[in-house]
């Protein structure tokens, strides 16, 4: 009799196992959470203490906030005080003889984050317990610009600090303070091998436990498509998105952005040209079937040019809560991130999003790789919430939600001549859904659902604005965000608030 319970049993979780699996409409046994994973305090280049950010980060309906600061060497500690003065260390804790151009000594980001920022992080943890505080760094990445790492603290151990003794194209450091057979060699030459190695090292050490997500990826032109496949190809559990939409929305150079230098000129409705530009470089990857998400950070430095984090800014990810009891870990969000069950949003002009393609009685959602009958008839729903009224005290209202599809071709094998192609001419937006569209229910969901047949390999995914085609100075009339510095007209904080946009992550559906 017990045996046959068991058999029951299994049997049960299974089907429910399976069921949250597929069931597309809503994603079950879970919620959405929202996060930022790129912000600046006094320990690096920011202008606020790192209680404040975090403090201000969770006030603005963040779920998890991850730490990452520049790395190198900083002269200041996370209090804006000199590490080389004695008031505030009568015993020097500096290693090594690195000097600043203005005299003062600075500490190594290894030490600092180990020592100091690390510390702090674990207090404030017992000050936010139904919140997660990660730690990161922003990596300068050998031969390219910024990346956001965050490694676990497994064993309370902040392992963030040893990957930015290594790798970091800042750190010169030579004091082999780190002893263990699993680390690796100092390497000095910053070449993009270095960057790859960096990518591997994290598969290999802490895949389910980290990221590896370039920022703001067009603003020096210091990355191309082969780069990001590089990493996707060595490290597909860590290197597995960028930062699609900037920081620094303030500014008045939208996103930081020199036109001079940034890849297309700058921002296109406050999002990087590699995932505006319909047929662009995002699409190329996508058109691979490859696994590489876009997110969102506020990349805060300070309140003049930035927002504060989460009152702009938010990745929302779908993180699965099968036993119900509404806890997740660190571990659940990187796994969240990683599954690509997540959207980008500026404005909080959605904060909740269900899209999904049906076949059958079989679901894909975003991130899903998904198959289908030979020429099959397909059902796509997209559903999305708003709040009444985002942190500008607007109310929001979205106009339309473009459904982009493009060709999966299959990867790009290193050596071949497409390896370096960075667009995709299959892409196109293939469905307008106007506000009109979309069926409201009793519980806050606009829905709209939509059938086309299928009869090869191809990726969807959304973008989504408060602005219809044709709005002077912000989009066409094909209603594509157009470049935010030539046609800027409000400064600042006011152009941002006007102008906003989400960004769906893909689903690929193949072809039986």
């Amino acid at each position: 009799m017990k045996i046959i319970s068991k058999i029951f049993l299994i049997l049960f979780l299974i089907t429910t196992l399976s069921n949250a699996q597929n069931s597309g409409i809503g994603n079950t046994g879970g919620k959405w959470i929202a996060g930022d994973f790129h912000q600046h305090s006094y320990y690096t280049d920011g202008k606020h203490i790192l209680d404040e950010v975090i403090d201000n980060g969770f006030k603005y309906g963040l779920d998890f906030q991850a730490n990452s600061e520049h790395g190198g060497s900083r002269i200041q500690d996370g209090y804006n005080h000199f590490w080389d003065d004695p008031a505030y260390y009568p015993v020097n804790p500096i290693r090594g003889d690195f000097k600043e151009s203005n005299g003062h000594q600075a500490m190594w980001r290894w030490q600092s984050l180990l020592e100091y920022v690390y510390p702090q992080i674990q207090t404030l943890r017992n000050e936010y317990q139904d919140k997660l505080i990660l730690t990161g760094v922003e990596w300068n990445v050998p031969s390219h610009e910024h990346c956001d790492i965050m490694i676990e603290d497994l064993n309370n151990y902040p392992y963030v600090a040893i990957f930015e003794y290594y790798f970091d194209e800042d750190d010169d450091d030579t004091s082999n303070s780190f002893i263990g057979s699993w680390l690796p060699e100092k390497n000095l030459n910053d070449t993009h091998e270095k960057a790859v190695a960096a990518a591997r090292w994290l598969q290999n050490n802490f895949a389910g436990y980290s990221w590896m997500i370039p920022t703001h990826p067009e603003r020096k032109n210091l990355w191309h498509i082969e780069d990001f496949r590089g990493l996707n190809n060595a490290a597909p559990d860590v290197a597995f998105g960028f930062d699609g939409m900037p920081g620094h929305q303030k500014e008045s150079s939208r996103g930081g952005f020199d036109p001079e230098s940034a890849v297309g000129g700058g921002t296109y409705g406050g999002a990087g040209y590699f995932i505006a530009k319909v047929g662009g470089l995002w699409d190329a990857l996508l058109g691979e079937g490859r696994h590489w998400w876009t997110f969102v950070n506020s990349d805060f430095h300070n309140t003049e040019g930035d927002f504060w984090p989460g009152e702009y800014a938010k990745t929302y990810t779908y993180i699965q809560d099968l036993n119900g009891n509404g806890d997740y870990e660190i571990s659940d969000v990187v796994k969240a991130l990683q599954s690509g069950n997540s959207f980008a949003v500026h404005g909080d002009l959605i904060n909740a999003l269900e899209f999904t393609v049906k076949s059958d009685s079989n679901y894909g959602t975003m991130g899903d790789d998904f198959s289908v009958d030979s020429s099959g008839d397909v059902e796509i729903t997209v559903a999305y919430k708003s709040p009444a009224n985002n942190n500008n005290g607007d109310k929001q209202v979205v106009h339309h939600i473009d459904l982009i599809a493009g060709n999966i071709t299959g990867k790009v094998q290193p050596g071949s001549p497409e390896y370096t192609k960075d667009t995709n001419e299959t892409s196109r937006v293939i469905k307008r859904f106007n506000e009109s569209d979309f069926t409201r229910t009793a519980d806050g969901w606009n829905r709209v659902t939509f059938s086309m047949n299928i009869d090869r390999d191809t990726y969807f995914r959304l973008r989504g604005t408060n602005l219809a085609p044709n709005t002077p100075s912000e989009t066409d009339a094909e209603g594509n965000p157009l470049l935010d510095f030539e046609q800027k007209v409000l400064d600042g904080e006011e152009e941002a608030w006007h102008d906003l946009w989400f960004y769906s992550n893909p689903i690929f559906v193949y072809v039986r």
